[in-house]
């Protein structure tokens, strides 16, 4: 086999999986698109994979500096296709909870859902929301209504009713 071909060959392979960092998001494009640096190597517009992109659909963007996985079937990252994402010391896990789903969004704003506790939650700082089979809890600045099977409680400086 000639050197050049165990050359390209090596390149190949080395480019089958690589971790990398987002550089550039694109969402106008269709699909929508990144480039990743990986190594010194900055790949051209490539796609990511979604969650879902069927009759359900899921849009969440990648965003700079987060790091993400290179996906060449070839070998040949102008083929790429970028997998969201990996934790890293930039960005890490927002939970260590083994159930819990949890999304904390750049503004702070965190919603969760615990199976073990049957509790949707929703916190906006000033307020939240927070929902399980017992009851539903609104708070928002110093005010709150609850609707449990009991009935339902409304605190707060003033309350008007109709």
């Amino acid at each position: 086999m000639k050197i050049e071909n165990i050359v390209e060959l090596t390149r190949r392979l080395e480019n089958l999986v690589r971790i990398g960092t987002v550089v550039e998001v694109d969402t106008k494009q269709n699909p929508p698109v990144c480039r990743v640096q990986t190594g010194e190597i900055t790949t051209d517009w490539r796609p990511w994979v979604a969650q879902r992109a069927g009759s359900a659909r899921k849009w969440w963007a990648p965003t700079k500096d987060e790091q993400v996985i290179l996906v060449s079937p070839s070998g040949d990252l102008a083929s790429a296709m970028v997998f969201c994402s990996l934790y890293s010391a930039q960005n890490p896990p927002p939970d260590d909870h083994e159930t819990r789903d949890r999304t904390i969004y750049p503004d702070g704003t965190v919603i969760e859902y615990d199976p073990e506790a049957h509790q949707l939650k929703a916190d906006l700082k000033s307020s939240s929301l927070i929902m399980n089979r017992d009851k539903v809890v609104i708070e928002s600045n110093g005010s709150s209504i609850e609707l449990s099977a009991s009935g339902i409680k409304l605190n707060g400086s003033r309350i008007d009713l109709n």
